[in-house]
């Protein structure tokens, strides 16, 4: 009974699906930074605290430093993770 519901699951979840703005070069020239999100807690990946910082922060901080503008990491908070915090 539960299998009959996934393509109606499917389809709720595209409709609702809404595509990720980024900017252009030009924009993140002209802001003078450059954003990203990253997880907090995600080593090797991502970290919030300063050593190691994990390797995706790294490759942020280089590309920044290329365009020669800042980097922005927004940190976020998978939604399993959040739950566990109520």
């Amino acid at each position: 009974m539960i299998l009959h519901r996934w393509p109606l699951a499917l389809l709720l979840a595209l409709a609702l699906a809404t595509p990720a703005g980024a900017r252009t070069l030009a924009e993140i020239r002209d802001l003078g930074v450059l954003s990203m999100c990253a997880n907090p807690d995600a080593l090797p990946h991502s970290s919030q605290k300063a050593d190691p910082p994990g390797f995706q922060i790294e490759i942020g901080r280089a590309i920044a430093d290329a365009l020669h503008v800042q980097l922005r990491v927004d940190w976020i908070v998978p939604r399993l993770r959040a739950a566990e915090g109520l």
